[in-house]
């Protein structure tokens, strides 16, 4: 078996959970976990062998810093070989992480004793993949054409000279997670600019973190395309609005031929903007893209009511009655009479989790997000316009 350690979790602030009760707090805090902010830090690196990505297999240990070069765990690299999301179910186990500190986490104010132990259930894992799959994997991923193009080392320096994103990492990780999207974006959206993807983030995340000061907005749109900077502005705007499901569930209700345009408000500074019909599916499928690195890695038939799974398979069938897939991204749903063990370690953290209702977490995750864009002065309010 071959380690490799969870993926860094986005999340939301201890101090910030309100008053839901204790459990079902902490059970919508850790399920936006990998959705609002990569901010959960690495105890240690994968070995260099399995690192197999932008540095090549026999890569030295990643170096500190935004340019340091791209290199992809098992998980992405299988995705972006795939081009999907995929069950490695049978091909990887889920144990405690023994070194796994929450305190070294944004989930270090908790205070709660039972809320600190969910958390703990629900990010506490380390995943430990099957030799054979994970060569498999590596494989598979050396042979991606094209190769994603290098970042402009412009680009690089104004994130990493004149923005904050270390508000949002602890250690780099964050970063992992742009370079995926980028990658993956690049490989399987080729059609449309991989550096929105890599930038989604810069104008605001969902937990009111803003990477760059809107004041230097104009110098960011200076190194991007009228289209890059549309749907750079538009991403965190929709990111929070497809948690609430009011827009898609509007786009499923209606004839999506005759989509006019789409008007919200711009989180870090409530503007109003709009996008067009096309805008608008070129967007859901940025969205889609970025969804797919935070799927479960395996026992998928056990983990449908997750709520980040719940929003890609919501977002995928969206697009997919309207036509509108433009990225490849294989993808079906488990079969319902297919039995699958939970393969999760048993804990009593854990145990509360399971018994959250699946509409109680998704009830509890949009309201995480209203009070989010409350704070921030963002409205949500958004308008849907058809063509009569």
């Amino acid at each position: 078996l071959v380690s490799r350690r969870p993926r860094p979790a986005e999340g939301m602030s201890g101090s910030s959970l309100g008053s839901e009760v204790a459990v079902a707090s902490a059970v919508g805090a850790a399920s936006l976990a990998a959705y609002l902010v990569l901010a959960s830090k690495r105890t240690t690196a994968p070995k260099a062998h399995h690192r197999s990505g932008g540095a090549g297999a026999d890569a030295e240990e990643k170096s500190e810093g935004l340019l340091a070069a791209p290199v992809h765990n098992l998980q992405r690299q299988a995705a972006i070989a795939i081009g999907g999301a995929v069950d490695h179910y049978g091909d990887v186990i889920f144990l405690s992480n023994s070194d796994f500190d929450l305190d070294t986490t944004i989930f270090a104010s908790v205070g709660s004793p039972l809320t600190r132990m969910v958390l703990r259930a629900k990010l506490g894992n380390e995943l430990f993949w099957r030799d054979g799959a994970a060569r498999k994997i590596e494989g598979a991923f050396r042979e991606v054409l094209p190769r994603p193009p290098p970042c402009e080392s412009d680009l690089l320096a104004f994130m990493e000279n004149e923005c904050d994103f270390k508000c949002e990492h602890a250690d780099g990780s964050f970063m992992d997670h742009l370079y995926f999207c980028r990658d993956y974006g690049a490989v399987h959206l080729s059609d449309y600019s991989p550096r929105v993807l890599f930038l989604h983030s810069i104008l605001g995340v969902g937990t009111n973190l803003f990477p760059m000061a809107v004041e230097k907005l104009p110098k960011l749109a200076n190194m991007l395309t009228e289209f890059e900077l549309r749907h750079v502005e538009a991403f965190p705007s929709f990111l929070r609005l497809l948690y609430d499901d009011h827009v898609l569930a509007e786009l499923r209700s209606r004839d999506q031929s005759k989509l006019k345009s789409v008007e919200f408000h711009r989180v870090i500074d409530n503007k109003l903007l709009t996008l067009d019909a096309e805008d608008v599916w070129i967007q859901l499928n940025y969205q889609l893209v970025h969804l797919i690195d935070f799927l479960p890695a395996a026992n998928w038939t056990v983990q449908l009511d997750d709520p980040l799974f719940l929003a890609f398979i919501e977002l995928h069938a969206t697009l997919k009655q309207a036509g509108q897939i433009r990225a490849k991204i294989d993808f079906s749903l488990p079969n319902p009479g297919e039995k699958q063990q939970d393969g999760t370690p048993l804990t009593l953290g854990g145990l509360m989790a399971k018994v959250i209702p699946k509409p109680l977490k998704k009830k509890m995750g949009a309201n995480m997000i209203r009070r989010y864009s409350k704070l921030a002065g963002h409205d949500l309010g958004v308008k849907v316009n058809w063509v009569e």
